[in-house]
């Protein structure tokens, strides 16, 4: 996989943090609201997941003003909990024309076309600077659709003054067919046809390998006409069997035999075109029309790349801080480790007893370097070297104290043992060894001992006077 198929994998608005948009249907009488959420791989833009996190609809009162109705949309998303700020909507007034034309072979600027026979294809009194167009190539035409800027900027002030930032803005019920693409694979596979009602128009759309092919409109009064226009759209000449779908406003009983309704993510079909929107909004559609000015275009994704690059740069200064406190995070917990063990240590008994003999230790050096001299140094270097060497593995001693009577090392010895006859045994090795060794004191621990002894265990406590003659 080459950096150019990982970049066109990345899903880059999800990254900077368009993860929800609202999809705004308003028909001028009825506004309906869906708001989607994207979820998947943020590594494979091509494979998402959608969910609706909230929908409504509210029919106004007819003699509301435009800023009644903001407010009322308002406190709508508030109940509603709604908190996505991003919107795809689209113009439905009377303000939008939509026309179908045959453009010439060969046409290379088709703006230039557009804005050269403007008059002979709108045929209405309006002149091209008050007019924002956004258009489509056909299969075998061109289908243009023309709309009032000052329609747009009433629309555009409508959403604002909800508190919403625009997107896009579709045309129509253009963005209806987007729908389908929660029922395919992919795009390519979308060959059907879909009919959309809306007000007192339905909508056809022919779908060929997920391009709109041609759309054709008509005026129906009662719904359950539908099968007779159903019947005219259907080609009979197709290799393949064309599915067909009905949405919008139309009842379960009203459908066709032979045709589905579409109910996308188990809402109602009224909510499709809404969906649509929503769609458009996270990357999916099957249409183009969009008359958004381009410097709010440029505005959106101006933002969007600046959130990118501000969570980028957030992202790495965490990272650093991660790896600059990652020793010191290392060390802390070392050390309470150390500390947790070396507490326990200092909670054993037996290291009370060892920090006692190398206290008597440290006493017994500094006794013979202040107050001995080299042969009295001498004599109890021999004298603790033989203890060493002739105590049983099973007597411990915890005090020693150096004495002296005359030219002679008197030195006493306090200890403990489970086994009598191994002091007994350490008495007669003394003995052997010329230490002159005398049992002052032998039985149970006297309460000064009670801390220096294991309580786990029968212990004897016993003095010894061992001499180390000149």
């Amino acid at each position: 996989m080459t950096a150019a198929d990982v970049l066109d994998r990345l899903d880059l608005p999800f990254l900077a943090g368009v993860h929800s948009v609202l999809g705004f249907d308003d028909d001028g009488t009825t506004v309906r609201i869906v708001e989607l959420q994207k979820h998947g791989n943020i590594l494979n833009r091509h494979a998402p997941k959608y969910s609706v996190e909230h929908y409504l609809s509210h029919t106004f009162a007819v003699s509301s003003s435009k800023t009644e109705r903001a407010e009322i949309v308002k406190n709508l998303l508030c109940e509603h909990a709604i908190t996505a700020k991003y919107v795809v909507s689209s113009i439905q007034t009377a303000g939008l024309k939509i026309i179908e034309a045959q453009l010439p072979q060969g046409t290379e600027n088709i703006d230039a076309w557009i804005e050269e026979h403007y008059e002979r294809l709108i045929r209405l009194p309006i002149a091209f600077k008050d007019i924002r167009y956004s258009y489509e190539v056909r299969k075998e035409s061109i289908e243009i659709a023309f709309v009032r800027k000052s329609d747009i900027n009433d629309h555009l002030a409508f959403l604002q003054e909800v508190g919403l930032e625009v997107i896009g803005l579709g045309v129509g019920v253009f963005d209806a067919p987007n729908a389908q693409l929660l029922l395919y694979p992919s795009y390519k596979t979308i060959t059907d046809i879909q009919y959309h009602i809306s007000k007192d128009l339905i909508h056809c759309f022919h779908i060929e390998a997920g391009v709109i092919q041609k759309h054709t409109m008509a005026s129906i009064s009662d719904i359950r006409e539908i099968g007779s226009v159903h019947s005219n759209d259907i080609d009979p000449n197709s290799p393949e069997k064309q599915s067909v779908f009905l949405s919008g406003e139309v009842q379960v009983d009203h459908v066709p035999s032979g045709a589905g309704l579409l109910i996308p993510l188990s809402l109602p079909s009224e909510y499709t075109l809404a969906i649509g929107l929503a769609l458009r909004g996270l990357g999916l559609s099957l249409t183009n029309f969009d008359v958004l000015d381009e410097a709010l275009k440029e505005k959106h994704e101006t933002s969007i790349y600046k959130s990118l690059m501000q969570r980028i740069v957030l992202g790495g200064g965490i990272f650093i801080l991660f790896l600059l406190m990652l020793p010191i995070v290392v060390n802390i917990f070392l050390q309470s480790k150390i500390d947790a063990l070396e507490e326990q240590r200092l909670s054993d008994p037996l290291y009370a007893q060892v920090a006692a003999l190398e206290s008597q230790v440290k006493i017994l050096e500094r006794q013979n370097t202040e107050r001995l001299g080299v042969q009295q140094r001498a004599q109890i270097s021999r004298l603790m070297y033989t203890i060493g060497k002739v105590m049983p593995a099973r007597v411990w001693l915890y005090k020693l104290s150096i004495g002296k009577n005359g030219k002679n090392i008197i030195l006493m010895l306090r200890g403990y043992s489970n086994d009598p006859e191994q002091i007994m045994d350490f008495l007669k090795k003394l003995e052997n060894e010329h230490c002159s060794p005398s049992l002052i004191r032998s039985g149970s621990a006297l309460p000064a001992e009670a801390a220096l002894i294991p309580k786990n265990g029968s212990f004897t406590t016993f003095d010894i006077k061992a001499i180390a003659e000149d």
